[in-house]
């Protein structure tokens, strides 16, 4: 759905049921969902750095360790990547709904606080939520080339098929479907600019939409269709 600025900010014109500004309660709701996205965030990276600093030190013990298990080394591997290609998504995602509330803070805090927000210092400066992207695209690297690593040394395709090596190839099957049913987890939402034949700018923001069924309306509305089809 495409709202030009005007239409955006129609929708936050008078009063709540208290009494209140919605445009400032709608401001001040902005500000309180962006910050907790960030706390999030962070809550996320600190779970996802466990797992994966966990699989880091369970690989290097089990390669410096004699294990009648050799595979345990590459299931370690397809675990850590797994792990780290969900850490990508969620910064991803993390990024997406910080940028989203920010987005409204952008449209609302003219007429309340004035333009102080989006008024930055013209200084160059690091984004630490894409420094967190590449650092998780990094670490998946690392794992995909570990994996790499033990089939060139553990796998061949020569010889009988009682040698095949099921386990290995089973895992980086479930590893391969795991990875693609994430990737289409991403829901898809419209975010372009464009502008009307006026010249406004259209902002495109997708309305959430939540339908209750109520037990006891369903249970009324089977009861008098029961009713009307013995009649």
């Amino acid at each position: 759905m495409h709202l030009s600025k005007t239409d955006y900010l129609n929708q936050y014109k008078g009063v709540s049921e208290d009494e209140e500004s919605k445009h400032y309660k709608a401001l001040e709701r902005a500000w309180k969902n962006r910050d907790f996205e960030i706390e999030l965030y962070w809550k996320r990276a600190t779970y996802f750095w466990g797992f994966i600093a966990a699989a880091f030190a369970g690989y290097f013990i089990i390669v410096g360790s004699e294990y009648n298990f050799p595979q345990a080394e590459y299931i370690v591997t397809c675990l850590g990547l797994i792990f780290s290609i969900a850490w990508y998504f969620a910064n991803i995602g993390s990024k997406k709904w910080q940028e989203n509330w920010e987005k409204h803070i952008d449209m609302l805090e003219d007429e309340v606080t004035g333009p102080i927000y989006k008024t930055v210092l013209d200084k160059s400066a690091y984004s630490v939520s894409k420094l967190n992207i590449r650092i998780s695209q990094f670490v998946i690297a690392i794992w995909i080339m570990l994996a790499i690593n033990y089939w060139i040394q553990n796998i061949t395709f020569k010889g009988a098929i009682q040698n095949i090596d099921y386990i290995t190839i089973a895992f980086t099957m479930l590893t391969l479907v795991f990875a693609i049913v994430m990737r289409k987890e991403k829901r898809k939402s419209e975010r372009e600019v464009t502008k009307n034949k006026y010249g406004e700018v259209l902002f495109s923001f997708t309305k959430r939409t939540f339908e209750y069924n109520n037990p006891k309306k369903e249970k009324e509305s089977k009861h008098s269709e029961n009713k009307s089809a013995t009649t």
